[in-house]
């Protein structure tokens, strides 16, 4: 037993005196031997600086005296060789003891948490080739120290929080190959000292706040492969002499301020793959020389204000993937050449000032995935040819002067997701085999002249998000298929001539976020299946014929910022329901048959825009032309209604029809806003007789070559049984007034009122529904009065053939 007890005892003691000093304290760098002691410091205060313990590997690191076994240490000849610790959430300030590696050759630290500056020690690591510490939080300006590092390969300071300028002191730096500094905060100008640096493969700048001129002397550099200047504000010409590069592969200098023409030199760069030169102040024309870059893969020359033709030596690129020429001032004919382009999936010349017709040679480009030519001055029909390019996923041709239908070879396009051929002059109607295209999220049509019904065979596009259809000429009924697409955002189908009433069906797009059928015309009521569409920010129904009550349900579409019912033959009182939307900016139920009181709960729609704050100039809400009460106390201050329509909708009660009842002894009817006075005498009336005056808009039928002179009225009557009373024993005078505003450019003498004749269906002046009929004119008061025989309904107009013109009288 004493044997077994003394044998532990001698285990015991040589395992603790092996164990490092950290066992009994602080780990002790005086303990190791493998490297000199100043380095293993600086590694010890790397790990007390950064956090050692959160690292995501720390392995051996402070447990052992051999820190060849640590994690991402490399040690050479007894000295720390290499350093590497990327992604290891190292976190805090690097200390500046890492200066004592002074054998080092890879210091990687990058995809970190690093914070505070870099060290102007790391200057002093003279053996240095390899400094990578992107992808951190580092701060502070980049020391003019590591200048100094003329072993250096590799500086990769990208993707931190760098400011200040780059120091000069770089163009010392003379076997750097790869020089990232992007995605910082850095200013100033491009040292003209990095054209020093023979040996770069790679300058990569992008994404600072640089201002100034590219340095020529950056031609010089005649290893670079890749050139990224973008995101900055940089100013100036782009040198000739960067057309020296010839090994240049990719060339981004673009989303920067460079002004000036495109330097023709930029021709020689026979290895360029991708020249990014696209959002700058560039001017000029585009130079011939660049359909020399045969290699060219990507040309991106997009918004700038490049002028004249598109080169058709272009049409030599015959690597090219991508054309983007957009947003500038080309103009002339599209060439032909660039059916050449048998490689190019994407063609973008938007927004140009591009004539002529579409050349049928684009039909050649079969590996093209989206055309966009919108926004030119193209004429002609749009080429049958356009149907081989079956790869085809976008096509933008809109804001064009197009014509003639689509063709029906676009048919084999299956692979199409969006079809905008909006705002040209197309006609036709609309071709039932779209409905084939079933890849397609978006359709839109608008602003032709496409005639005919809407196909039911859209209903087949289940994938579609956008559909517009709005401001043709189509008829007919809202096809129910469309309740099939149910993946639907938006639904337009305004400005037509769409009949019938709104199908049911379309209750079923609950994803619907935009239904504007709105200047169609429309008949029946409002469906109760549009209450479903709970994601509904804006419904447009205005301008129609819809009829009954707005439906209370309206209010559970709480997600609603924009309601619009005007101009229809709604009836009834307002929901208080409506009071619950809001999220409500614009509601408008002007121009209808509403009556009642405008429901207390509007106070909560505090959400209305004021008055002219609406896009257009309109107003958040409006109330005017229907028959609401208007509260004999109006405004009254201490009425939170009252204070709220007075904010949103100030002049809503002066434009509200009403009903007064007027007695054999004569009477006074005035209109709310105070311009329009009848005068009944005493006898003109049997007995009581009920008036109705409602205001409106602008007359509800074509006024022809008459000029409305804003103030239109339809005046009705009833006797106690309800029957119309046409006819007066007396006639009543009426009394009109205008503003200069209602009568610029309108001669006074010409003005008048004139009353719809239904048997004729046309306008006659109201002044010959009386015998003997005059006009009073009172033009420093701006009014006029005359008798009135008949009512029905009313406008005031301006017919300039009535003008009278006094002779000249000579002496």
């Amino acid at each position: 037993m004493n044997r077994v007890i003394y044998l532990g005892l001698v285990i015991l003691l040589v395992l603790t005196t092996s164990l490092p000093a950290f066992a009994e304290g602080a780990f002790l760098c005086s303990d190791v031997n493998e490297i000199p002691e100043p380095e293993c410091e600086a590694l010890v205060a790397l790990y007390n600086s950064t956090n050692g313990p959160g690292w995501t590997n720390s392995t051996n690191w402070l447990l052992t005296n051999t820190p060849s076994d640590w994690y991402g240490v490399g040690i050479n000849s007894g000295q720390v060789s290499h350093l590497i610790l990327s992604s290891n959430l190292l976190s805090g300030p690097l200390p500046s003891e890492l200066s004592n590696l002074s054998f080092i050759s890879s210091l990687t630290l990058d995809d970190n948490l690093l914070t505070g500056v870099i060290p102007t020690e790391l200057g002093d690591l003279s053996n240095l080739a390899y400094l990578s510490l992107q992808n951190n939080q580092l701060s502070g300006s980049i020391p003019i120290e590591l200048g100094n590092l003329t072993n250096l390969r590799w500086l990769e300071l990208y993707s931190n929080q760098l400011s200040g300028t780059i120091p000069a002191e770089l163009g010392n730096l003379s076997n750097l190959e790869w020089l990232f500094l992007s995605w910082n905060q850095l200013t100033g100008s491009i040292p003209a000292e990095l054209g020093n640096l023979t040996h770069l493969t790679e300058l990569v700048l992008w994404d600072n706040q640089l201002s100034g001129s590219i340095p020529p002397e950056l031609g010089n550099l005649t290893n670079l492969v890749n050139l990224r200047l973008t995101g900055n504000e940089l100013s100036g010409n782009i040198p000739a002499e960067l057309g020296n590069l010839s090994n240049l592969g990719w060339m981004y200098v673009n989303s920067n301020q460079l002004s000036g023409t495109i330097p023709a030199d930029l021709g020689n760069l026979y290895n360029l793959k991708r020249m990014y030169l696209n959002n700058n102040q560039l001017s000029g024309n585009i130079p011939a020389e660049l359909g020399n870059l045969t290699n060219l893969q990507n040309l991106y020359l997009g918004a700038n204000q490049l002028v004249d033709s598109i080169p058709p030596e272009l049409g030599n690129l015959t690597n090219l993937s991508d054309l983007s020429l957009y947003y500038n001032q080309l103009s002339g004919s599209i060439p032909p050449e660039l059916g050449n382009l048998a490689n190019l999936a994407h063609l973008d010349l938007t927004w140009n000032q591009l004539t002529g017709s579409i050349p049928p040679e684009l039909g050649n480009l079969t590996s093209l995935m989206s055309l966009s030519l919108r926004g030119n001055q193209l004429t002609g029909n749009i080429p049958p040819e356009l149907g081989n390019l079956n790869k085809l996923t976008i096509l933008y041709l809109m804001s064009n002067q197009l014509t003639g239908s689509i063709p029906p070879e676009l048919v084999n396009l299956t692979n199409l997701w969006l079809l905008w051929l909006t705002d040209n002059q197309l006609t036709g109607s609309i071709p039932p085999w779209l409905g084939n295209l079933t890849n397609l999220e978006n359709l839109d049509l608008s602003w032709n002249q496409l005639t005919g019904s809407i196909p039911p065979e859209l209903g087949n596009l289940t994938n579609l998000v956008v559909l517009c259809l709005f401001k043709n000429q189509l008829s007919g009924n809202i096809p129910p298929e469309l309740g099939n697409l149910t993946n639907l955002w938006t639904l337009w189908l305004s400005d037509n001539q769409l009949t019938g009433s709104i199908p049911t069906e379309l209750g079923n797009l609950t994803t619907l976020q935009y239904l504007r059928l709105d200047e169609n015309q429309l008949t029946g009521s409002i469906p109760p299946a549009l209450g479903n569409l709970t994601n509904l920010t804006d419904l447009d129904l205005g301008w129609n014929q819809l009829t009954g009550s707005i439906p209370p349900w309206l209010g559970n579409l709480t997600s609603l910022t924009s309601l619009s019912l005007y101009s229809n033959q709604l009836s009834g009182n307002i929901p208080p329901e409506l009071g619950n939307l809001i999220n409500l900016q614009i509601l408008r139920l002007n121009d209808n048959q509403l009556e009642g009181d405008v429901p207390d709960t509007f106070i909560n729609l505090t959400n209305l825009l004021d008055p002219g704050m609406v896009w257009d100039g309109s107003d958040g809400l409006y109330l005017d032309y229907n028959i609401l009460n208007v509260p004999p106390d109006y405004p009254d201050p201490g009425n939170p209604l009252h204070v709220f329509l007075s904010q949103k909708d100030p002049d809503w009660q002066l434009y509200q029809g009403f009903t007064q009842v007027i007695g054999n002894g004569g009477g006074e009817l005035i209109s709310l806003d105070g311009r329009t006075d009848f005068v009944v005498p005493a006898g003109a009336l049997e007995g009581d007789t009920t008036f109705t005056f409602i205001p409106q808009p602008a007359p509800t039928h074509d006024p022809g070559r008459l000029i409305f002179a804003h103030n239109s009225f339809q005046l009705s009557a009833e006797d106690t049984y309800g029957n119309p009373v046409t006819a007066f024993n007396l006639p009543i005078t009426v009394t009109l007034t205008y503003t200069d505003t209602d009568i610029i450019g309108i001669p006074e003498d010409t003005l008048g009122l004139y009353s719809w004749d239904g048997a004729a269906s046309a306008w006659e002046d109201a002044v010959s529904t009386c015998p003997g009929g005059e006009y009073t004119r009172d033009p420093a008061a701006n009014s006029f009065a005359l008798p009135l025989c008949h009512l029905t309904e009313f406008g005031v107009f301006s017919n300039p053939r009535l003008r009278i013109f006094m002779p000249v009288v000579s002496r």
